[in-house]
């Protein structure tokens, strides 16, 4: 939004009675389908940026239909976020308050008085220029030869996988897969994982259910298992090949990057064991380098086993 709109006409607000002002020195736009809006910039961005007052007399900064900012007859100001950190809610944070705000580690933060925290799901409080519920930032740190121990878990996978690899150097082919995968109604192969590499992906948390199911497996046909899990690996990280009537006839895997893949999908499918949380001190934002195995698709897949 800010990228194309940064001379939103918004005006800085130091306290609640320069908010109220603004709310009732601002004439509303009628004519539409919900009652009258007032907009908190730019006239012609009222749908952007709007301004509310409650039955309480609280009032509201509004981004689209998310109230970021209120104001509390009382001096109290709460700061909150959309369901997501965005750079527009951020921009529109520091142009309302005057306050510092940037997107950092996947989060916003915003700094009152010298101090910064991170805004979580509930609001930040402020009253007279400092913080009254800053965060500890939680970050974790790696344990002492935990990932060599769940390695150990598949090293008959690893051993396997990396074998195949180099005696399938011209990868795997899409005649592979119809023998080895079942095809569904419309024709496609549900169990052919292609996403392992996308905790992104709606269908993340799911493939790496199956996928944990077909490494682990200690039966006699363990060896047709593994093969599977192959070619989801190939079709997941691998390099696609593709034929004249652009359908994909194959996918090639080297060793090196299946053996980092592992590595990855393991350290994540094993977290709680592999990474100790550790709580900074208030006021200490600092990235987390292994925060990717706590969001998106890791941390669904986590809620469900």
């Amino acid at each position: 939004m800010y990228g194309h709109h940064r001379n939103s006409g918004i005006s800085w607000m130091r306290e609640y009675d320069h908010a109220l002002h603004k709310y009732e020195n601002t004439k509303p736009i009628r004519g539409r389908v919900k009652e009258p809006m007032r907009p908190l910039g730019q006239r012609k961005s009222v749908d952007a940026y709007s301004i509310v007052k409650r039955e309480d007399g609280a009032i509201q900064c509004v981004l689209y239909q998310t109230p970021v900012v209120t104001w509390y007859p009382d001096g109290l100001i709460e700061v909150r976020k959309d369901g997501y950190a965005t750079t527009s809610t951020a921009c529109f944070i520091e142009e309302v308050t005057g306050f510092s705000s940037r997107i950092f580690n996947h989060s916003i933060c915003i700094t009152v008085g010298g101090l910064e925290t991170r805004i979580g799901d509930q609001p930040i409080q402020i009253r007279e220029g400092k913080i009254l519920n800053p965060l500890q930032d939680p970050t974790h740190t790696l344990l002492r030869g935990a990932t060599a121990k769940v390695t150990k878990r598949y090293a008959e996978f690893i051993k396997y996988g990396s074998a195949l690899c180099r005696l399938k150097p011209e990868g795997f082919s899409i005649q592979e897969a119809n023998e080895l995968f079942t095809k569904d109604d419309k024709g496609s192969m549900p169990d052919l994982l292609t996403a392992l590499h996308r905790p992104d992906y709606n269908q993340f948390s799911s493939e790496l259910g199956k996928f944990v199911t077909y490494i682990s497996d200690t039966s006699e046909a363990k060896y047709i298992t593994y093969n599977k899990a192959m070619l989801c690996m190939a079709w997941s990280y691998g390099a696609s090949s593709w034929d004249t009537n652009y359908g994909i006839k194959g996918s090639k895997l080297d060793e090196h990057t299946f053996k980092n893949a592992m590595k990855y999908l393991i350290v994540g499918i094993h977290r709680n064991e592999v990474f100790k949380e550790v709580l900074r001190d208030v006021g200490d934002v600092k990235r987390d380098p292994y925060l990717k195995y706590f969001r998106q698709g890791w941390k669904k897949y986590h809620l469900k086993t």
